[in-house]
């Protein structure tokens, strides 16, 4: 993946995130039951040790759903030899008794 695109994809989900939060915020306008549960939810997101704790859970997700989209757009793919067990090793030059 080229450097600008990688860039981009950044940039795209930091902005979602900012839309996120922004709308929780402008959802304390709505109606009430709906601008009730936007304002609680944006209050409980913003309280100080809370908003670290939700933001690092955030960018653990993030990482994770990115690396997991990655794997399984990957061009490449990485197979391991598995020894057969069903044929028998050989000996190491050593005479059997």
């Amino acid at each position: 993946m080229s450097r600008t695109r990688q860039l981009i994809n950044a940039f795209l989900i930091i902005a979602a995130v900012m839309l996120g939060i922004v709308g929780l915020w402008t959802g304390r306008f709505l109606p009430e039951p709906l601008g009730s549960i936007c304002a609680r939810i944006f209050h409980i997101l913003t309280t100080p040790i809370i908003m670290e704790i939700s933001f690092g859970i955030l960018g653990i997700l993030i990482v994770l759903a990115l690396a997991h989209h990655h794997e399984k757009n990957a061009d490449e793919w990485v197979e391991m030899d598995v020894p057969d067990e069903s044929v028998a090793p050989e000996s190491g030059g050593e005479s059997e008794p």
